[in-house]
């Protein structure tokens, strides 16, 4: 400590004092620009030292967690500090964390050393919109790059479910995996319109042109007699038709 009183005759050193977060720069007197680092007879009468400081600069290392490179930020102790708002594609950004605890994205830095901190996010809420013949019937929350199950598959009289796409009239099928899209999403029910041809006889039998699908169920056992003489005429169409032939004997 620093003496309260002192003599003309014996000379006193002052000693530096020390203040977290600053650097001292010396002993002055008010209204002189001259540090006092020493008192003795040169100095006439009582005399009010007072002590200057300088604030020191540290470093604000911010790792973003968004794929760029950790960011350094200047702050100066005691002094207002402000880190940036981050983004990442398909997240909300939260919060930094420093050691584990909170850290205000902006205030007054009163750390005494080099500080980490950590950019924290949650994951977007997405929905998907289950359309069926131009109907919506369903909808589902999923969070960005979660994993994801599909609906149920609908049902629709005299027509095959045959998946889930991104288009009414088409488009890329999707599947149960990880939500990976940045929006939204619509998917809309794709039919095959089907047939059933239940052989009796033998008969004579036509598919409708829109048809897509043919199920051609028999009663052969092995046993019976074999029909033979079976015609099924497929009118004209545009798209393709496929036959499933099921306990047919011929």
């Amino acid at each position: 400590l620093n003496p309260e009183f002192y003599t003309a005759e014996k000379l006193v050193s002052l000693r530096d004092p020390t203040r977290t977060g600053y650097d001292f720069i010396g002993w002055f007197v008010q209204g002189e620009e001259d540090k006092i680092t020493s008192l003795n007879a040169a100095v006439d009468g009582d005399i009010t030292l007072t002590a200057q400081w300088q604030a020191k600069e540290y470093a604000i290392t911010a790792y973003l967690n968004n794929g760029t490179e950790p960011i350094n930020i200047k702050a100066i102790y005691d002094a207002g500090y402000s880190l940036p708002v981050p983004s990442r594609c398909g997240y909300t950004f939260i919060n930094y964390t420093l050691n584990g605890n909170i850290f205000d994205i902006y205030g007054i830095f009163n750390y005494s050393s080099d500080i980490t901190v950590f950019a924290n996010y949650e994951p977007n809420i997405y929905k998907i919109t289950y359309v069926s013949e131009g109907n919506a019937i369903g909808e589902q929350s999923v969070y960005y790059s979660s994993p994801f199950e599909l609906a149920a598959s609908p049902t629709r009289q005299n027509y095959e479910f045959v998946g889930w796409y991104d288009d009414v009239y088409g488009g890329n099928k999707v599947t149960d995996g990880t939500y990976n899209w940045l929006s939204n999403i619509t998917v809309h029910a794709k039919w095959l319109k089907t047939q059933t041809i239940n052989l009796e006889s033998n008969n004579e039998y036509s598919i409708d042109s829109t048809v897509e699908k043919v199920y051609v169920i028999g009663n052969y056992t092995g046993a019976n007699e074999i029909m033979t003489q079976i015609n099924i005429n497929v009118l004209r169409r545009d798209n393709n038709l496929t036959l499933n032939l099921i306990n047919v004997g011929f």
